[in-house]
Formats: C-alpha cells, sequence, structure tokens
C-alpha cells in the first residue's frame, strides 16, 4: 500500500490554510507532481524544493542549506523585523545587572570602578581589529599628515598633554640617580636599560 500525502491545493505560502477543502491525500509521486504543476504554473521557490525533494531529486540537507543560503526579499526582512519587535536581544539574554541603572548618568567613583576592573583585561572592541595594517609602513599623502599635526598641535590636546603629564610621579633610576617623571623616556633610557647598569 502506498504511503498518502496530505497535499495544500493552495500552498500555504500562497495564502491557502487547513482547512479540509484545501487539502487533498496524494501519494509521494502524485504530490511531487502536483508541486512540479505548481511550480512551472506559478514560479515559486517553494513548489520547486517541494518537488525537488519529494522526488528525491535533492536531499534534505541540500534544501534546508539552499534555504539558508537564498537572498532574503524585502517583504521577508520586514516580516522578521516586525517578528522581533519588542523581544529581547540574544546578546542581553541573562544580562540584567545594568537595567536599573539604564539613563542614568555614572558619579566619577562609578567610572573610577569601572575603569579599575578593565585594567589590563583585553578589549573585545580591539580583538583581530587589522584594519591599520595594512597601511603600515606607507607613507602619508601630505595632507593627512597636515591634518594629524594640525590636530596633535592644538592648544586643547597640548593642554591635555601637559596636565596628564603633571600628574605623573617622579621616579629615580637606582642605576645613574637620575630622576624625572614615570613614563616612556624613563623607562626607555633608565631602570633595566640604564647605560650604567653593572
Amino acid at each position: 500500500m502506498d504511503m498518502k500525502h496530505l497535499h495544500h491545493i493552495l500552498p500555504r505560502h500562497m495564502g491557502g490554510n487547513n482547512d479540509p477543502s484545501n487539502l487533498i491525500e496524494l501519494t509521494v509521486e502524485e504530490h511531487a507532481e502536483a508541486h512540479r504543476k505548481l511550480y512551472e504554473e506559478h514560479g515559486r521557490h517553494q513548489d520547486r524544493r517541494a518537488w525537488l525533494g519529494l522526488a528525491k531529486m535533492m536531499t534534505r540537507k541540500e534544501i534546508i542549506r539552499e534555504i539558508l543560503t537564498a537572498p532574503k526579499s524585502e517583504e521577508h526582512k520586514r516580516k522578521i523585523s516586525e517578528a522581533h519587535k519588542g523581544r529581547p536581544k540574544p546578546w542581553l539574554l541573562g544580562n540584567t545587572n545594568a537595567k536599573g541603572n539604564a539613563g542614568k548618568p555614572k558619579s566619577e567613583e562609578h567610572k573610577k570602578k569601572i575603569s579599575l576592573s578593565k585594567t589590563g583585561k583585553a578589549r573585545p572592541d580591539l580583538i583581530g581589529n587589522t584594519h591599520a595594517v595594512a597601511l603600515k609602513g606607507r607613507k602619508k599623502k601630505s595632507a593627512h599628515q597636515e591634518a594629524i599635526n594640525k590636530a596633535l598641535n592644538s592648544v586643547e590636546v597640548k593642554e591635555k598633554i601637559s596636565a596628564s603629564w603633571a600628574n605623573k610621579p617622579l621616579v629615580k633610576c637606582p642605576n645613574c640617580g637620575l630622576e624625572g617623571k614615570k613614563g616612556h623616556n624613563m623607562n626607555r633610557y633608565h631602570f633595566d636599560n640604564c647605560k650604567k647598569k653593572r
């Protein structure tokens, strides 16, 4: 005895429903043929996949791959967008730590605590960031270099640099006894790199 399938006379993708008047029992071969005729008449990819799948001309895996890789129509994108409205973002599920503080300004103490908690940790926004790698070693155009120089030589930037250096503590090289602000030059030419280090 041949296995029977329930076939939608007007397919669901064309607005058909599960009403008994819209259903008919067909064999697998008849079902494949019905979808082939629908595909030839209307050109819908759903009927093509149903026909090829029922006729064993396409595997289930191939059909799923085709569905997932097919470009989505604007109508399909709109339906997905509407379906997701009001739903929580998957990357925020379970994270309710900041819900009570949403939109509230943070105190200086709070900002300091956040900064300390992140000190020394890898920044996920920079992991794999290779945007500037292709430009490494290339000579900058004169307009680009001028823009950089102008930005770095502005009064605001100079004031920020001066303020940051004013707050740096004084350190003394144990090898030569030179005293200076803690920073790049002291680290570069003194301590482990000092010429007078024995």
